[in-house]
């Protein structure tokens, strides 16, 4: 009996959207023949109209379908199906990906081999870029933790697109409720650290997860990446990974727009900082076009553009997070999310933070010459 139990995956899926062409497949899934396998598809729409064929699965017992009275948010509705469960390993999936064929199987072969461990990340794959936005957020780095688990052994955190915790070691712990970006990086770091151990990686167990809104701009997502960030900045466990570093783009160009105004109301010469705006701005570009062309060995405007607004973008939800809740002293901060060590270098420098300095640096120089 006491094999059966820990041989028990409740596999938890938030979902607002139910899609059946996307949840069929998931339910579909060759399940593991020493493995009890219970789905709970936690929807957080309350006036959803349940598609036939999930709600033909709900009626004869294949899933447990829980619709929210509320719109809880994705933290409180994945919370809600964790606590709905008693297996032993749970595992979290969205809504909208398509599950490689063994996916319940490598991670059951994982859970035989590794029973003490906190949980298994896998990978989230995504499909090639189909338009520039979609390389923009490739060459940003968005997608870097998404695919973490091909080339890296072990992290303190993962997407919760595809992720299974130990249901005993995450003990109590939920995701915080209070804001629906970042809560999954503060959680499974919290997990981590309380348990001293290391979510394992599982390269095999990948999931296709296709691109957000067919490829479309994705500023809204930005912007809450950066805001969610500041906002876990405040807890301990993780401001000891984070460091101070120099200005960005965001918090370089507000604070030059606040003196320049400052400048003009006292009667001052504001255009110096204009200037400065205007350069910052240039380089910027100029340093993802570069990037570009280096990643593509393409000329491309469009895709440096995308690059420069998504990411500037993110740095603008996390500064103006910073100045909403009034944490002044968290400006110039960064977590660093790979979480290797606590109290990481401060100003740190790789090729594009020169690339961008020599060109601010340059067009200062060259400014000078006409004006």
């Amino acid at each position: 009996m006491l094999a059966d139990a820990l041989n028990h995956i409740d596999v938890v899926i938030p979902s607002f959207r139910m899609d059946e062409q996307f949840l069929l497949g998931i339910f579909n899934l060759k399940k593991p023949m020493d493995f009890e396998v219970t789905y709970y598809l936690v929807c957080d729409h309350p006036q959803v109209l349940v598609p036939n064929s999930i709600q033909r699965l709900a009626n004869d017992g294949t899933i447990t379908l829980l619709i929210n009275s509320l719109n809880l948010g994705p933290s409180q509705t994945r919370n809600k199906g964790i606590d709905c469960g008693h297996g032993a390993w749970i595992l979290l999936l969205d809504d909208d990906i398509i599950p490689g064929a063994d996916l319940l199987l490598v991670y059951a072969d994982a859970i035989r081999k590794n029973r003490t461990s906190i949980g298994f990340s896998g990978v989230t794959a995504f499909p090639d870029p189909i338009n520039s936005i979609t390389k923009a957020l490739l060459l940003n780095g968005v997608l870097g933790h998404f695919y973490l688990s091909r080339t890296k052994e072990n992290q303190r955190w993962s997407p919760t697109s595809n992720i299974m915790l130990n249901r005993e070691l995450l003990s109590s712990r939920r995701f915080r409720v209070e804001w629906t970006s970042a809560e999954d990086v503060e959680l499974l770091v919290r997990n981590s650290l309380e348990n001293d151990c290391y979510y394992l990686s599982l390269p095999k167990a990948e999931i296709t997860h296709p691109w957000w809104n067919a490829g479309k701009m994705q500023l809204k997502r930005m912007f809450n990446y950066g805001y969610g960030n500041a906002i876990i900045l405040k807890f301990p466990h993780i401001k000891m990974y984070s460091y101070v570093d120099f200005s960005n783009t965001s918090e370089s160009s507000s604070i030059l727009l606040l003196l320049s105004g400052i400048a003009f109301l006292l009667g001052c010469n504001y255009t110096i900082y204009l200037k400065l705006l205007v350069i910052i701005l240039l380089a910027e570009y100029l340093t993802n076009l570069i990037r570009a062309i280096i990643a593509t060995r393409k000329f491309s405007l469009p895709l440096a553009w995308q690059m420069t607004i998504h990411k500037n973008t993110q740095e603008l939800g996390f500064f103006y997070s910073l100045i909403k809740t009034g944490r002044l002293l968290f400006l110039f901060r960064r977590i660093d999310f790979g979480f290797n060590k606590p109290c990481p270098s401060p100003f740190r420098l790789n090729k594009w933070k020169i690339i961008k300095m020599s060109l601010i640096i340059g067009l200062l120089l060259l400014s000078s010459v006409f004006y």
